[in-house]
């Protein structure tokens, strides 16, 4: 019923929206356009038929059927034949990765809206696309570009050249270097004391790798989502990884890593890696706990399917049959054929059939995330954990040169080890000659650059890079 009310409509947005002559209605260059009337006839519409919904009610020809949701239905099935008769095909012809991108951008709002207004039958608040359920999704206007394989690769692409330009030009930005918000918020306070320490630009890339992440929804293919991954969020943090990494090695062909000049720059890139190493992994975590509990509630399911059939053979294997039950008699209204609907006693086993669909797509989706973070996590760990180690070093080495005087004349302290430390909080540990004039100058220097580091550094590097300076003194 609903799809024959909305052929007229159909027809109208064909001849409106279909050619994509410049200037027309149907330009490439307005999706919105097009997708807005639609949005609005739905809305229009639905008031004028809603009361036909009271009419299939008293004729007990429901079901499930909701006339408006299945009107609305109709008119985004239109919607998708003018993609592939007319839009995608001319995208594809065009070339042009921001026309794609515009395209699928107001196909995600589209989407939102339609949820949003309660059009697709989703009775709970809808704040855009990534709220709808996956399997509305898979139907959605999106879907269409998965028909054809040509332009489900043109819109990857398109996605993964701009998230390489994204990332290069947070990465080469002047400012990308500055306190990130994080820092600016702990104002004041110096790194040591933080557990993160990120430069803006680090910041500015976890977040464009968690907004691609969550794009990564409206791709209604498990195998294009696969591609998705390593396309763009693969490629925004190999890219990220090559130059941070690049930027240490210049460091280290000054061999000067603890200069004033080189050791900011070492250890912002090294709190750079910390933060995005973290924030990686609170993503993967959040993607293993998903997979774990869809497998979790999947299973519960299928034991509850498993217990309902266990008792429905029980009762079936009672004397007489079914017939054993009253309620087996006679058969409910709701029971009987209703026009060629599915009878409202299915409703319970095509909800948990579409849970189950869901829930593998969410699952697939979900593993997906823990594939393609795995080995960005271990790079980011390994380069800092690396540059850590050669700061310890650098300083270690700096303190014995400085010291060479000291450790070859074996010149010891005047006073026993214990006096030590409360002369050191006294300030007094070089004033009263208590420390050797030859090993005077490395504690100088060791001190100056301890203190600059514990300007630079996060907690756990700080302690990480100190502890490798006193290892490589032992």
């Amino acid at each position: 019923m609903a799809q024959e009310l909305a052929v007229p409509l159909a027809s109208q947005l064909y001849e409106m929206f279909g050619p994509s002559n410049e200037g027309s209605p149907g330009a490439l260059s307005m999706p919105e356009l097009m997708l807005g009337t639609v949005h609005r006839i739905a809305l229009d519409n639905l008031r004028r038929i809603d009361f036909l919904q009271g009419v299939i009610q008293a004729l007990e020809l429901h079901g499930s059927y909701q006339i408006g949701v299945e009107f609305t239905r109709a008119l985004r099935e239109a919607v998708k034949q003018i993609q592939r008769q007319y839009k995608l095909p001319e995208i594809a012809g065009a070339g042009k990765r921001d026309v794609w991108l515009a395209w699928i951008d107001a196909l995600i709002v589209f989407e939102g809206s339609l949820g949003r207004s309660g059009l697709l039958g989703c009775y709970w608040d809808v704040g855009d696309a990534s709220d709808l359920p996956v399997l509305l999704l898979k139907g959605s206007t999106l879907s269409v570009l998965g028909e054809n394989p040509a332009w489900m690769e043109a819109w990857l692409e398109a996605e993964s050249a701009t998230a390489a330009a994204q990332v290069e030009s947070i990465l080469y930005s002047e400012q990308g270097w500055g306190p990130g918000q994080q820092l600016i918020v702990e104002e004041g306070r110096p790194a040591w004391q933080l557990d993160v320490w990120p430069p803006r630009a680090a910041e500015d890339v976890v977040a464009l790798v968690e907004s691609l992440l969550h794009r990564m929804r409206y791709i209604p293919q498990p195998d294009a989502q696969e591609g998705y991954l390593a396309g763009a969020v693969g490629v925004v943090l190999e890219q990220t990884h090559g130059r941070i990494k690049r930027m240490l090695q210049q460091a280290d062909v000054f061999r000067d890593i603890t200069s004033y000049s080189w050791l900011p720059r070492v250890c912002m890139c090294i709190c750079f890696c910390h933060y995005v190493e973290q924030q990686l992994q609170e993503l993967h975590d959040n993607a293993q706990v998903m997979v774990t509990r869809l497998l979790e509630g999947q299973q519960q399911q299928d034991g509850n399917a498993h217990q309902e059939q266990r008792h429905q053979q029980q009762q079936h294997d009672l004397p007489n049959g079914n017939h054993a039950h009253p309620h087996h008699m006679h058969p409910q209204p709701h029971q009987q054929h209703n026009g060629g609907h599915a009878p409202d006693t299915s409703d319970g086993d095509q909800q948990q059939q579409w849970q189950r669909q869901e829930n593998e797509q969410l699952s697939q989706a979900a593993a997906a995330k823990l594939r393609v973070l795995v080995s960005p996590i271990s790079d980011f760990s390994t380069l800092r954990k690396e540059w850590v180690l050669k700061l310890g070093k650098a300083a270690a080495m700096g303190f014995m040169r400085l010291a060479v005087g000291y450790v070859s004349g074996r010149t010891w302290f005047k006073v026993t080890s214990e006096s030590l430390p409360a002369m050191a909080a006294e300030g007094s540990l070089y004033s009263s000659g208590i420390v050797s004039g030859d090993l005077q100058p490395a504690l100088a220097w060791l001190a100056a650059l301890l203190h600059e580091m514990s300007n630079h550094l996060d907690k756990d590097c700080f302690r990480q890079a100190w502890g490798a300076a006193a290892a490589a003194n032992h």
